[in-house]
């Protein structure tokens, strides 16, 4: 099961980095070459505190998270509570109405 999340406001990965003691890059190094080659291609990236992990969608040419996805059983309630704090953000889960309304405003 996943679950998708979006912030109400652009949040910068590279500024997350810089002030996060908490989050870093996984390089899924242990990935087929297929896998991984699209995995790069299409931007995505996948952030962990070590033991759980997110995936990230960019807007295009930018490093400003467009959506986060949660896959399996993780819990990523402490990367998104530090995603929020650093971004000065809310995060909606795609089972919130803000989360609806926030994909109608950008479809619009």
């Amino acid at each position: 099961m996943s679950t998708n999340y979006i912030t109400d406001n652009p949040v910068s990965l590279s500024k997350i980095l810089e002030e996060s003691k908490l989050i870093k890059i996984h390089d899924p190094i242990d990935w087929s070459e297929n896998d991984y080659q699209w995995f790069n291609d299409n931007g995505n990236k996948i952030i962990t505190d070590g033991k759980n992990y997110l995936w990230l969608g960019f807007y295009i040419n930018t490093d400003l998270i467009s959506v986060i996805t949660r896959y399996n059983s993780n819990d990523p309630e402490p990367m998104l509570e530090e995603i929020a704090r650093i971004g000065k953000t809310e995060i909606y889960s795609e089972h919130d109405d803000e989360y609806q309304e926030m994909q109608i405003r950008e479809i619009h």
